[in-house]
C-alpha cells in the first residue's frame, strides 16, 4: 500500500509489484478513528488511517505500507501505524525542492525501500525494467492528456477529475489505457457541451478526493461551472510534457532521471515552495477560459495556505477573483458555504455580463 501519490510507481512496476494506492477521501472511515488520531490531523490523514484500520479488521492482515512524508500529518501517521504493528517504509521528502541533494536523498531512500521489499535484490530493478514501466505509465498519462485536450470532447469538470482519479484504482494500467481510448472514441461521436452562462472556475489547493465530492457538487449547485482542478491528482496523472525517456545506460542513471522527473513536478504540500502546483496553475491559465478561482483548503492542511499569496498574485494579473474555501469532509458547514458561494457566483456573473 502507498499512502498518497508521491512515489514513482514505475519503480514498483519494474519488479511486477502493483501498488495499492490509499489517497483518502472517505468521511465514514475518518470518523471511525477519531479517538485514535491527533486532534489536529487533517481529514485526508484521518480517512487514510481509518481505511487501513478497516482493512485490518476485515482481512486480519497488515500489509507493508509505503508512506511518502509530504507533511507533518503523514509524519505522525507513520508513528501511529508503527505503534499499531504495521510495517512502515517512510520516504522522507526534503522540504526544499531546489536543494542539490534532494534527488540524491530520494534515490537513496528508494534503493533502501526496494531492498527491504524485495529482500533478495540489492538494487531497485534493471534499467530495462524501469524503462518499460516508465513507457507504460507515460502512455497511460498521454492518453488521458489527449482526452482532456481534444477539441471535439467537452467534459464536465467533475467527470474530468473522476477520470484522472481512476488512474490510482486501475488493477492493470495497460487495460485502463485501452478503456480510456475507447471512451475517447465514444465521446467524440456524442455531443457534450457546457453551460456557457455559468461562470467557469478552477479548483486549486488541497486535493478533492473521490468519493468526497462535497465541494464540487456544492459549486455546481451554486451556479458555477468547474472547468478544471489543480492538485496532486492532476499533477500526478497529467504530467507528460517535457518528460524525456529514461536513458539506455545504467540502472542508476535511469533511477536518478526517474526521480528528477517525478519530483520536479511534485504538487503535494511537501515543499516550502510548491512549484509543481504553481506550474499547474500557470498552464491552466494559458489553456483555459476562467472567470474565477476556488482556493480549496482542507482544515489541517495549512501547507496549501502558504501558497495563497503567491497564487493570488498570479491570478490577480489575469483579473481573476479568488474565493478561499476552508472546510472538511462533514456537511455541517454546507449551508454557510452555500450563502458565500452564491454571492461569489453572482459577482462572477456580473463580471461576465459587463464584459459582454
Amino acid at each position: 500500500m502507498i499512502l498518497g501519490p508521491s512515489f514513482p510507481e514505475e519503480l514498483l512496476m519494474a519488479y511486477h509489484i502493483y501498488p495499492h494506492w490509499v489517497p483518502g477521501g472517505g468521511l465514514a472511515v475518518g470518523d471511525s478513528v477519531d479517538s485514535m488520531v491527533p486532534r489536529d490531523a487533517d481529514a485526508t490523514s484521518r480517512s487514510i488511517f481509518g481505511y487501513l484500520n478497516a482493512y485490518q479488521d476485515k482481512t486480519g492482515k497488515k500489509l507493508p505500507v509505503i508512506v511518502p512524508i509530504t507533511g507533518d500529518n503523514l509524519r505522525k501517521l507513520c508513528y501511529l501505524l508503527e505503534e499499531d504493528g504495521w510495517k512502515v517504509y517512510p520516504l522522507d521528502i526534503m522540504p526544499y525542492a531546489s536543494s542539490g541533494s534532494l534527488y540524491f536523498s530520494i534515490a537513496t531512500q528508494l534503493d533502501n525501500i526496494m531492498d527491504s521489499l524485495t529482500l533478495r535484490w540489492q538494487i531497485p530493478g534493471t534499467a530495462k525494467g524501469l524503462r518499460r514501466a516508465a513507457q507504460k505509465t507515460t502512455q497511460a498519462k498521454t492518453v488521458l492528456y489527449r482526452l482532456f485536450h481534444d477539441p471535439d470532447i467537452h467534459l464536465n469538470g467533475i467527470i474530468r477529475h473522476y477520470l484522472a482519479t481512476t488512474y490510482f484504482y486501475a488493477d492493470d494500467l495497460t487495460e485502463w489505457t485501452k478503456e480510456l481510448e475507447c471512451l475517447g472514441s465514444t465521446l467524440r461521436t456524442t455531443n457534450h457541451s457546457t453551460d456557457s452562462n455559468r461562470p467557469g472556475v478552477l479548483i486549486i489547493g488541497s486535493p478533492v478526493l473521490f468519493p468526497n465530492y462535497k465541494v464540487p457538487l456544492l459549486l455546481e449547485e451554486c451556479g458555477l461551472e468547474i472547468v478544471d482542478f489543480c492538485s496532486w491528482i492532476t499533477g500526478k496523472t497529467q504530467f507528460v510534457e517535457n518528460m524525456p525517456p529514461l536513458p539506455m545506460f545504467s540502472r542508476q542513471k535511469a533511477l536518478r532521471q526517474l526521480v528528477a522527473g517525478s519530483y520536479s513536478q511534485e504538487s503535494s504540500g511537501a515543499f516550502v515552495q510548491n512549484q509543481g502546483l504553481y506550474t499547474q496553475a500557470v498552464q491552466r491559465l494559458e489553456r483555459t477560459d476562467l472567470c474565477g478561482v476556488i482556493l480549496h483548503i482542507l482544515k489541517g492542511q495549512i501547507e496549501y495556505d502558504f501558497e495563497a499569496d503567491r497564487l493570488e498574485s498570479l491570478f490577480a494579473k489575469r483579473n481573476l477573483p479568488v474565493f478561499r474555501l476552508e472546510t472538511d469532509y462533514h456537511d455541517n458547514d454546507v449551508e454557510q458555504l452555500r450563502i458565500r458561494l452564491e454571492a461569489f457566483s453572482e459577482l462572477l456573473k456580473q463580471d461576465m455580463t459587463s464584459r459582454t
